[in-house]
């Protein structure tokens, strides 16, 4: 939880022990995998197309999240709950637009990543398909926990003021 006083968050790390780290240090961890998927990506923003490596390579780490971060999340409600925690409550800016059984949405007020991407030089072009490639972690979350839903309806690096994101359960799509 936020410390308004101190900008502190508190948290748990993976061990499970309580950690107290800056708003501002936390916005730059998130700033320094920018950079290194900016120095990393660079070679092929203008060559890759769709599903390539990067891409692959993001999305393996999504998968990783909902055995880590995520395991047992099975429903709308346990996601936000598991993606609205700190730090990136905070870090983000996050706001939740709706959450019912059926679906989640949020916004998201800040992105340390675009933010970076713009500093290093990266054009507005390439802050958008590095904005994708980075949203890979979060489909593959999604698609590994099998029984959710992703929506990337809008985003910062787009020249939208924020990045909406709908997470919706799967049996919703079948009522529909």
């Amino acid at each position: 939880m936020a410390d308004q006083t101190t900008n502190q968050i508190e948290s748990l790390d993976e061990e499970g022990f309580r950690t107290s780290l800056g708003i501002e240090e936390a916005r730059d961890e998130r700033a320094g995998c920018a950079e290194w998927l900016w120095y990393l990506g660079r070679k092929w923003l203008a060559e890759e197309k769709g599903d390539g490596p990067l891409h692959q390579a993001i999305r393996q780490s999504g998968y990783d999240a909902a055995h880590g971060r995520y395991a047992g999340v099975k429903t709308t409600r346990e996601f936000a709950k598991a993606f609205t925690a700190e730090p990136s409550r905070s870090v983000l800016k996050l706001k939740t637009l709706e959450l019912t059984d059926d679906t989640f949405e949020v916004e998201f007020n800040e992105c340390p990543l675009v933010t970076a991407w713009r500093e290093l030089g990266a054009t507005p072009e390439e802050v958008v398909k590095l904005c994708d490639i980075a949203m890979e972690e979060d489909r593959g979350a999604i698609e590994e926990i099998g029984t959710l839903n992703y929506e990337l309806k809008e985003t910062i690096a787009e020249g939208s003021h924020h990045c909406i994101v709908r997470i919706t359960a799967k049996q919703q799509e079948a009522q529909a």
